[in-house]
This record gives structure tokens, sequence and C-alpha cells, in this order.
């Protein structure tokens, strides 16, 4: 048996890192961790965005080499933040920002095959591709908040109309997380790891 610690980078994930083990030239297994640091999207004004993704798989090494077929099982979650700037006719209030939080969590099967080699030194070089499809229904949070300071004396229509912003962010919120826990992804890996 060999195993041992990897680190990689590819697509969905920008970052992933796990470890991985091979048994009898044939079988192997492990575990993964992925990631898009966080990162902010000016196109979208105040937005800020966060991936990660985590599964178990197993590989099945036909040849007895490096070339495998397999599988992975796990989730994948995206968490954002989005900052909208509301204008008024209020004197002393210019506008004030309401914020949306959502996230999204969806079980997903990798279905992958690639190449794994393992050299005399114990390094190891691997390359794959396979898909993150999403095999049950998507966990979707979301929250939207108006600033709790405005002042005193706010308008029923300024405050209707805050309403309706919030109504808007809370349905964009919703659609685009249920577009992402729904979307089947392409994915692409190339990893370097040491095998003991």
């Amino acid at each position: 048996m060999r195993l041992g610690p990897y680190v990689g980078t590819g697509l969905p994930n920008v970052i992933n890192f796990g470890g991985t083990a091979k048994f009898f030239d044939y079988l192997g297994f492990g575990l993964n961790l992925g990631m898009i640091p966080d990162i902010k999207i000016s196109y979208y004004g105040e937005a800020k965005l966060k991936y990660r993704e985590y599964d178990a798989y197993g590989r099945l090494y036909l040849f007895g080499g490096g070339f495998f077929i397999g599988a992975g099982v796990g989730y994948h979650s995206a968490e954002g933040t989005f900052v909208n700037t509301v204008s008024t006719p209020l004197p002393g209030l210019s506008s004030y920002d309401i914020t949306s939080h959502g996230s999204v969590k969806a079980m997903i099967l990798t279905p992958q095959l690639g190449w794994f080699s393992i050299f005399g030194s114990g390094f190891a070089l691997g390359i794959d591709v396979g898909g993150q499809i999403p095999i049950a229904p998507s966990q979707i949070s979301y929250q939207t908040d108006i600033p709790p300071n405005l002042p005193a004396g706010i308008p029923p229509e300024v405050l209707a109309a805050a309403q309706q912003v919030v109504d808007q962010s809370n349905q964009k919120v919703i659609d685009t997380l249920e577009k992402i826990g729904k979307t089947p992804l392409p994915v692409f890996n190339l990893r370097l790891g040491y095998m003991f």
C-alpha cells in the first residue's frame, strides 16, 4: 500500500489538497478539499463570493499503472454577500445600504478519469478530468438586511420602496443559488504529491 498527501490546482477549485492511497496497484481511494479563495467582484458592486468542495473518492487503476477511472461523492457550497446602495429623497440621508447574504450546499457525484504516476523517489504527479453533478436537492439559505440605524419618521412610501428592493434582492439571491445548486460543473485537476 502507498499513501500520502497532495496539493493541486484546477477548475472549479483553484486550490485543492487532500490525501490519497493505492492498494495492490489496482485500487485507490482518498479525500479531497477544494476551494476558490474569497473573491470580490467589482462588476456587481460590493459582491463577495466564496466556494468550497469536499468529497471522498475511489479509483480503479485498470492496468495496474497510472491510468484510472473513479468517482467521488461529497458536497459543494457557495456563499455570497451583495451590498446594494439605495438612494433616498430624504434630507440628511442621501442613501443607505441593503445587504443580502446567501448560501447554497448541494450533494455532488464526481465521475472522473485520469493519470496518477508514482516515481521511485515517492513523488507523484497526477492529472484528471470529470464533472461535478448535483444528485440531491440543494440546501439554500438567504437573508437581506436593512440598516437598523435609519432615522425615525421615514415616510411610508420610502419604506415601501425599501421593502420592494429587499424583495427583489431576495428573489435574485434565491434564483442565483438555485442555479448554482443545480448546475453540473466541469472538473480539471493537476496534482503533485508524495507517496510513502
